[in-house]
C-alpha cells in the first residue's frame, strides 16, 4: 500500500516554507489518502496568506512511497476590512480591522479591530501566536478599551485577556487564561443602587479563567445534527490585586436533533451561578452579573428585561441565571426556512438559587433566507407575561440561527 513520502513546497520568496509544512494532515511514512491532501489544503488557505495552493502527487518510488509537491501563490499578508450590519437591540454595526497574518513571522497574526454600536464601542488589538508549546494549542493576546452603554449603567473598561487554547480533538477546546480589567461605572441610578444593596464605582477585576468547550455539530452557521456543551468559570480576588472579590461559573447544552422531513428540534439550556467571596454584594461587579432576555437570550422580552427592575426601571441582574429554548425549524421554499420557538429564562438576586419556579417565557414564529454568511433571519416574540413600560412584542433581526 502507498505512504505518504517527502513532501516539497514551492512559491514561497517571503513566507517560510516551514508555515506551509506544519499545517500538513499527514506524516511522511503514513498510508497515503486523498481525503489528507484536501484537508491540508484547507488549513493552508486558512492561513490566509496564499491566493492558491495546489498538491502534485509524484509517481511512487521504492516501497510504494509517494512524493508530494505543494505550489503556492504567494498574497499579501495583510487584509483591511469594513463591515456594517443591522440588528433590533443595538441597531446599526460598523466595523473596520486590520490584519496580518504573519506579524514578525513564524504565522503569527495581529488583528486591530474598532467596532461601534448603540450599546458598545470597542477598540481591541489581538495577537494570535500558533503552535505555541505544542501543536495543538495557541497562545491568544488580548487588549482592549471599551465604553458599553446599557439601562442600567454605562461602563468604561480597559480589558488585558492573555490565554491558551488547546485543542484535545476536533471536537473538543480548552482554554485557560487570566482577565486582567479595569472598570469604571457611571450612569447608575441611585434606586438601583439601594435595590442592588451597594455597588463598586471602580475598580480591578483580576484572575484567571478557564473554559470547555465540545462541538460535534457539521455545520457552525446552521447546524441540524448534534451537540455543543460548554462551562466556563472565573475569579477575581485581593490576592490577585483585585478589588473585586467574586467567583463566577456558567454552563449550557445544546442539542440539535433531526426529526425526519428535513425538519429539525433544536434545544437549549443554560445554567450560571455566582457569588462574593467575602459577602458584600458590592464586590460583583455590575457588568458581570447575570441578565436575561432580548436576543440571544429569551425572546418576546427587550435587552435584560428578564428579571428584577429596579423603581427606576432598571434591570438589577442576578447571581443566579436559568434560560431554556426548544425550537422546531423546517425548510419552507426556496432559500426559506421557517421556526416556531418557546424560550423561558429568569435571574435571581440571590446565590445558589436557580429562579425555576418564576420562569418568565416568551414564544413566536421565525422565518430566515439562507445566505453565504448564515441564515438572514427575523423572529416576532411574544412574552407571556408582558414587562412594566415593555412592548407586548419584539422583533429581532440577526445573521446567524438564534443558538
Amino acid at each position: 500500500r502507498a505512504v505518504f513520502g517527502h513532501t516539497t513546497v514551492t512559491g514561497t520568496p517571503k513566507v517560510n516554507p516551514r508555515i506551509v509544512l506544519r499545517e500538513l494532515a499527514y506524516r511522511p511514512g503514513q498510508p497515503f489518502d486523498q481525503r489528507k491532501l484536501e484537508q491540508s489544503r484547507n488549513n493552508i488557505l486558512n492561513l490566509n496568506l496564499f491566493s492558491a495552493v495546489d498538491f502534485t502527487v509524484g509517481a511512487p518510488k521504492s516501497s510504494h512511497v509517494v512524493p508530494i509537491t505543494i505550489a503556492v501563490q504567494e498574497k499579501s499578508p495583510h487584509s483591511l476590512n469594513l463591515g456594517f450590519g443591522y440588528n433590533t437591540e443595538t441597531l446599526l454595526n460598523a466595523r473596520l480591522g486590520w490584519n496580518s497574518y504573519n506579524f514578525l513571522g513564524n504565522g503569527r497574526q495581529l488583528l486591530i479591530t474598532g467596532t461601534y454600536s448603540q450599546i458598545t464601542a470597542v477598540l481591541q488589538v489581538q495577537l494570535i501566536q500558533p503552535y505555541f508549546l505544542s501543536r495543538n494549542s495557541r497562545l491568544i493576546v488580548n487588549a482592549a478599551q471599551a465604553q458599553e452603554s446599557y439601562q442600567t449603567y454605562t461602563l468604561n473598561a480597559s480589558r488585558f485577556d492573555p490565554h491558551v487554547d488547546y485543542i484535545f480533538s476536533p471536537a473538543l477546546i480548552g482554554s485557560l487564561g487570566y482577565r486582567l480589567e479595569y472598570l469604571k461605572f457611571n450612569d447608575v441610578n441611585a434606586t438601583t443602587i439601594q435595590a442592588i444593596g451597594g455597588f463598586r464605582r471602580d475598580g480591578i477585576l483580576s484572575g484567571p479563567n478557564a473554559s470547555l468547550i465540545f462541538n460535534n455539530t457539521t455545520d457552525l452557521l446552521n447546524p441540524q445534527n448534534g451537540e455543543i456543551l460548554s462551562i466556563a468559570g472565573n475569579l477575581s480576588d485581593h490576592t490577585l490585586g483585585a478589588d473585586y472579590r467574586y467567583w463566577s461559573a456558567n454552563a449550557e447544552a445544546r442539542k440539535y436533533q433531526p426529526l425526519g422531513g428535513k425538519t429539525t428540534l433544536a434545544m437549549r439550556l443554560k445554567v450560571g451561578l455566582e457569588d462574593t467571596l467575602n459577602g458584600q454584594i458590592d464586590d460583583v461587579p455590575l457588568s458581570e452579573r447575570f441578565y436575561s432576555g432580548g436576543e440571544g437570550s429569551v425572546r418576546g422580552y427587550g435587552l435584560r428585561r428578564i428579571g428584577p427592575l429596579s423603581m427606576s426601571n432598571d434591570p438589577l441582574g442576578g447571581l443566579s441565571l436559568i434560560e431554556t429554548s426548544i425550537e422546531l425549524r423546517h425548510p419552507l421554499v426556496w432559500n426559506l426556512s421557517g421556526a416556531a420557538f418557546f424560550d423561558c429564562g429568569q435571574v435571581s438576586v440571590h446565590s445558589f438559587d436557580i429562579p425555576v419556579d418564576a420562569l418568565q417565557c416568551g414564544y413566536g414564529p421565525a422565518v430566515s433566507l439562507n445566505t453565504p454568511v448564515g441564515p438572514a433571519r427575523i423572529d416576532i416574540g411574544f412574552p407571556t407575561k408582558t414587562p412594566h413600560s415593555d412592548n407586548n412584542y419584539q422583533f429581532y433581526f440577526s445573521i446567524g440561527q438564534f443558538f
